[in-house]
């Protein structure tokens, strides 16, 4: 069973969409660090967000003068 079919099977009250809010620093070089997961409505969801930022496509760094620079982002996945 893939971590998508978990997702779904979570019950929920149809009413609101879960959401996690997830942080991270885009490294100089696209590579990320420092993960948190800042609101979750629990492990499943948590698992999941992470998944997508580490399988996900690259980020692209912050720069400064023209040149790449550590910066933290906090986004927020809506799973619907």
């Amino acid at each position: 069973m893939c971590s998508y079919d978990l997702i779904r099977q979570i019950p929920g009250d149809n009413k609101t969409e879960p959401f996690v809010i997830i942080s991270f620093i885009v490294k100089p070089d696209s590579s990320l660090t420092n993960i948190r997961i800042q609101e979750s409505p629990g492990q499943a969801y948590s698992r999941e967000a992470k998944r997508l930022l580490k399988e996900g496509p690259l980020w692209i760094p912050a720069t400064e003068n023209g040149e790449p620079v550590e910066e933290e982002y906090s986004i927020k996945i809506t799973f619907r």
